[in-house]
């Protein structure tokens, strides 16, 4: 079921799923098909005023009265960074054409672009242990980033052999 007031709407290029964002701080992605929603509510401290897909789809941006924008993977709807600080209620949102930019536009009248990361292709566990065997580190049971003994790193460099090897070629 789709939220009480939608504000905004988008589509992504392909049609496999596309967004609205709603007075209570959130936003969701659905799939268009059966409406059902995509992961958790995309969500802010105040109400999200815009949205943009990147072309081909891969990210989301949401921007807030909260003065923040955030990105979200379109396929799981999972944050994919940190929160980009606007400074001012955020009134618009592009992505340039190769997607590797996004403008913002806020009440102050200031814009401002940020670049975005790359895509990493892969599953979870391959570009998990692909950063695993970069940086020598991973999380513990307890969250905390440790330094991986030797016969884990072995063990990770073959598991990664295994899943395909660098998601990076």
């Amino acid at each position: 079921m789709l939220p009480d007031t939608v504000v905004a709407v988008d589509q992504r290029e392909e049609g496999d799923a596309f967004a609205t964002a709603f007075s209570g701080g959130g936003a969701r992605l659905w799939e268009p098909r059966s409406g059902q929603p995509i992961g958790e509510t995309l969500t802010h401290r105040l109400r999200v005023t815009c949205l943009a897909f990147q072309p081909r789809g891969a990210m989301l941006a949401t921007g807030g009265q909260d003065g923040t924008v955030r990105l979200w993977c379109a396929l799981t709807g999972l944050s994919t960074g940190p929160v980009l600080a606007h400074g001012s209620a955020i009134q618009s949102l592009v992505f340039s054409p190769d997607g590797r930019r996004l403008a913002v536009g806020g009440t102050d009248a200031a814009v401002r672009c940020w670049s975005m990361p790359e895509a990493i292709e892969g599953t979870a566990e391959r570009v998990g242990c692909w950063v695993s065997t970069l940086t020598e580190l991973e999380f513990d049971q307890g969250d905390a980033i440790r330094r991986i003994d030797g016969v884990t790193s072995w063990e990770c460099r073959r598991r990664l052999s295994e899943l395909g090897g660098d998601p990076l070629r």
